[in-house]
């Protein structure tokens, strides 16, 4: 059946969703097997969904309940409320609880949802980590070992005879592929390299997250300009490389690590490193690598906004936070040099029109078949 079939049928149910609501009628099963009908035939047609949910919210409250030594009933834990949304051309929004769904869908829920046929492809739980910091479960950094570690997988920096302090790297495009549509960008048209670095010990935990973006596709390049965006619970850092060295040295107020990145046959590495002696040798690095198999101009996202060229590159990827919002990394030129800008608090960009009024950028994945990520654009 044709999509817009299915556009209407989800509008018809909607509409009698608003009708039963308006006469306090509970919503009927009919009703929500419609959607149901509708997400399924839209969902499997390609559209783009967001899934909404407090799983994390509820997994850290949990979580502080266990550290206590006595369970505490101050601490309120929410009810789960996951629910998936479908937006319309016209900016309609319809939900529809996301248990129910599965229901609808049964064996084809994990396909469809969470692509868990594609091996290549991060499931959409696997990035659901929230920490408050870098150590999970120690307030204060912990005690400094009484002999340290000598670390010999260190990075050093290299240098390249064609390189100076003075050295910025292009975010230039390659000319032979077309542009993305506006203010979006499909995850099978990036470049980037996501890292996860987990250290454990003695009941400590740390995980940090590296999203690490080559600036050029290349079949070899042993120094590789770079952009790196990290993320530790909801603390972002971000890196580019520039002057001398291709490698980005990313600090926490914990411990800084280095990222260096190379193209070798044609395939992109990345090595970080962690600079504290302490646990240099004790963190692991997991891989997921993403190739760019539908070829665009840029590698990474990239926007004009009042006749002014911005690259955006995302801390997360298939993933957004309890806002429905991905935080993100924004580069441009201004005065020979490159600026890094991260997203506030509110996973938003604040910026200013050609008329002096302000304006909010904002950042999201929407699922599928085609999973995108999504710019939008909100007046103050």
């Amino acid at each position: 059946m044709e999509k817009q079939y299915y556009w209407d049928l989800l509008s018809q149910a909607g509409q009698i969703e608003q009708e039963q609501f308006a006469h306090n009628i509970p919503v009927q099963t009919e009703t929500q097997n419609l959607k149901c009908f509708a997400f399924t035939g839209l969902i499997r047609n390609g559209e783009l969904f967001q899934i909404e949910s407090n799983r994390q919210e509820i997994e850290k409250l949990q979580q502080e309940n266990k550290k206590k030594i006595i369970s505490s009933t101050d601490i309120k834990i929410p009810e789960l409320s996951e629910h998936i949304k479908i937006r319309s051309m016209d900016g309609t929004v319809y939900a529809l609880p996301l248990d129910v769904l599965k229901n609808h869908m049964k064996s084809e829920f994990d396909t469809l949802i969470y692509r868990k046929e594609t091996k290549s492809a991060i499931a959409y739980e696997e990035l659901s980590v929230e920490l408050p910091d870098i150590f999970s479960d120690e307030e204060n950094d912990p005690e400094p070992v009484t002999e340290e570690i000598p670390v010999k997988a260190v990075l050093k920096p290299q240098t390249d005879k064609l390189r100076d302090e003075n050295y910025i790297p292009s975010l230039d495009g390659d000319m032979r592929y077309n542009k993305d549509q506006a203010q979006s960008k499909t995850l099978d048209s990036f470049c980037v390299d996501h890292a996860r670095m987990t250290y454990e010990e003695d009941g400590r935990k740390a995980i940090v997250d590296f999203n690490v973006f080559p600036l050029k596709f290349v079949e070899d390049a042993p120094i590789t300009d770079i952009m790196v965006v990290a993320l530790s619970g909801n603390i972002v850092r971000a890196g580019i490389s520039r002057g001398a060295s291709s490698a980005v040295q990313i600090d926490f107020d914990e411990m800084s690590f280095m990222v260096r990145g190379r193209w070798e046959s044609g395939k992109f590495n990345v090595k970080i490193n962690c600079l504290d002696n302490r646990f240099a040798e004790k963190f692991q690095q997991t891989d997921t690598m993403y190739m760019p198999t539908n070829r665009t101009y840029t590698i990474f996202m990239q926007e004009e906004l009042e006749h002014k060229l911005y690259s955006f590159f995302p801390a997360t990827i298939r993933k957004n936070d309890m806002q429905g919002l991905a935080p993100a990394a924004m580069v441009y030129q201004e005065a020979g040099d490159l600026k890094i800008v991260l997203s506030n608090d509110m996973d938003s960009f604040n910026m200013i029109d050609k008329d002096g009024l302000p304006y909010k950028v904002q950042f999201y994945w929407s699922g599928g078949r085609q999973p995108k990520l999504q710019m939008q654009i909100l007046e103050e």
